[in-house]
């Protein structure tokens, strides 16, 4: 009711729906519902805090990683990429946790496509991100990813 309220007098619901989002995830595990909130407010992060958008960025991880259910995670990480997206916010740190789901979820083939589509991105990106792209491929090469192509784009 407190989104309902601010929206009826012009004022912001980021924060709001950013708690509530939270209570979502941690609390009721409806993380489809915490995306729709934190999509909701996705507009509103150009004035907002950066400790709100910091906050923003791992609702939308949050959403997909504390999901009970191993099989519709990775949908809820391709949803919290589409709405990063939308708004204009970086995906790759996503894309690279959707990765390491598909690998927990012994999805080889599709982890390594995810690879080799973020790879440009990855070079790029911080050291995090591109220590976590390496061991993601380290680890998808062990797997057994045997179609022929590295996962970082080479031959193998």
């Amino acid at each position: 009711q407190a989104v309902q309220v601010a929206e009826a007098n012009g004022l912001p619901t980021l924060s709001t729906r950013l708690a509530l989002a939270g209570v979502l995830i941690h609390d009721l595990g409806d993380s489809a519902a915490a995306l729709g909130e934190v999509h909701a407010c996705g507009t509103e992060l150009g004035d907002g805090s950066v400790s709100e958008r910091t906050e923003w960025a791992r609702l939308l991880a949050d959403a997909a990683v504390e999901a009970a259910d191993d099989v519709e995670r990775p949908s809820l990480f391709r949803r919290a990429i589409e709405v990063a997206t939308a708004h204009g916010q970086p995906t790759l740190r996503l894309r690279l946790l959707r990765v390491r789901c598909l690998l927990d979820t012994g999805q080889v083939s599709a982890a390594a496509e995810g690879l080799r589509a973020c790879a440009g991105e990855a070079s790029g990106g911080d050291e995090d991100d591109r220590t976590f792209w390496t061991a993601l491929c380290e680890e998808t090469r062990q797997s057994g990813h045997t179609n022929g192509t590295d996962p970082a784009g080479g031959e193998l």
